[in-house]
């Protein structure tokens, strides 16, 4: 979705990805291998979202 939405700018897709992002979060044990993937995308699209807003 992140990288929909840095091709088309359609902030509603966006926000559908932050929230996918946050539940990846929510439900990768702490320890997940990829959970600092999750984090770096989760803090690209906020920056994202606060440069749009």
């Amino acid at each position: 979705l992140y990288a929909w939405f840095k091709r088309d700018g359609n902030l509603s897709v966006l926000e559908e990805g932050i929230a996918a992002f946050r539940e990846a979060l929510a439900t990768a044990p702490p320890d997940h291998p990829d959970r600092p993937l999750f984090l770096s995308n989760l803090s690209a699209a906020l920056g994202q979202t606060a440069r749009r807003k």
